[in-house]
């Protein structure tokens, strides 16, 4: 999924675990972050103070990202936009592993589904 944070997430420190938390689904290859330019920018100012050692490696994940969008062709993905009132709610629902329920018929095990 792609994740388009509003620039104003990055403002108070209550927010730094759910934004860490959701970048971190972000380096495991989970969800994808394109930040333009604004956002970046934003991103920038709030990392160097409230994770100065982490500033670097999280710009660099924002610039790789809006790159890589640069180069693909145009997402058949959704994208989640998070907004300052449903960072926490968006960011347990994204980094919470999916379920997948799958249902078996006498004639078509679940087992061989799944494979």
């Amino acid at each position: 999924m792609r994740v388009e944070f509003s620039p104003e997430i990055f403002k108070g420190s209550e927010q730094l675990p759910p934004i860490v938390a959701v970048l971190a689904c972000v380096v495991d290859g989970r969800h994808d972050w394109s930040p333009d330019p604004l956002t970046l920018e934003a991103a920038e100012r709030y990392f160097k103070i409230h994770i100065p050692t982490m500033c670097s490696i999280y710009l660099e994940l924002g610039r790789k990202g809006t790159v890589s969008s640069a180069w693909r062709p145009p997402p058949n993905t959704e994208s989640v936009h998070v907004n300052l009132g449903d960072l926490a709610d968006v960011a347990g629902d994204l980094c919470r592993s999916a379920v997948l329920v799958v249902a078996g018929s006498p004639s078509h095990p679940t087992r061989c589904f799944l494979r």
